[in-house]
């Protein structure tokens, strides 16, 4: 592997679409170079390294579910506003998510 110096364009281009690259987004040919750039590059491996690392953790980080008090008070709030009339909808999904839009 080498630096990031020696391949500053490819670096450029990786750096570019790395989240792209990463959620799969891209088409063959352009995830293939990148995919080749990374096993030469130690800079920009470090980077997809450091970003798959971060998405893992937020992603174990948002499993928390709010607590029953919380999902209460909203419910109440979106069933006080939809009384009055207001131009609110709502959805809720048992003790899941609650989904307010204005």
């Amino acid at each position: 592997m080498s630096d990031c110096d020696e391949q500053f364009s490819d670096c450029n281009e990786f750096l570019e679409y790395v989240y792209a690259f990463l959620d799969g987004e891209l088409d063959t040919d352009t995830s293939g170079r990148l995919q080749r750039h990374l096993e030469r590059c130690s800079h920009c491996l470090s980077v997809a390294d450091m970003e798959r690392h971060l998405r893992e953790l937020l992603r174990s980080a948002c499993i928390t579910q709010a607590p029953r008090t919380l999902r209460t008070r909203i419910e109440q709030t979106i069933l006080e506003l939809s009384s009055t009339g207001a131009d609110v909808s709502a959805t809720y999904h048992h003790s899941q998510t609650v989904i307010v839009e204005e």
